[in-house]
């Protein structure tokens, strides 16, 4: 069956494939098929994609203070004004915006404690499992 696909698809060879095993025939067939199109690198001067779009950024301080610059997810409108801190609700201004919190600086009554607890016992297992001999 190789030697016949052999003679079908490569009738350029210049010796038969009945000479070798049907291991070697198989192998040997599929050396010649050629590189599919997509697996092919992009020479040079190839065109890459397009060009990212740089927005502008807003230095005005007074439009600043007064709106949520960026945050515009549409195409057109205006900006998001800001609204007073009492519009928002009180949780907002008790967010940790920090670095996050050490194990024992959380409360052992939290999820986040527990979560910190198990993301630190996983590193810590990784680590050991690092030089464990097999």
């Amino acid at each position: 069956m190789a030697t016949s696909i052999a003679r079908t698809c490569f009738s350029r060879v210049p010796f038969s494939l009945s000479s070798f095993s049907s291991n070697q025939s198989k192998l040997f067939i599929w050396r010649l098929y050629p590189v599919a199109k997509y697996a092919k690198k992009a020479g040079k001067g190839a065109a890459v994609g397009p060009e990212k779009v740089r927005m502008e950024v807003t230095t005005d301080p007074e439009k600043l203070l007064q709106y949520c610059c960026g945050a515009n997810y549409f195409k057109e409108g205006p900006e998001i004004e800001l609204k007073p801190d009492s519009e928002y609700p009180d949780w907002l201004w008790e967010l940790h915006i920090g670095p996050p919190l050490k194990l024992e600086e959380l409360d052992p009554e939290t999820p986040q404690y527990w979560r910190r607890l198990k993301k630190l016992d996983i590193k810590r297992h990784n680590k050991l499992s690092k030089y464990k001999k097999f």
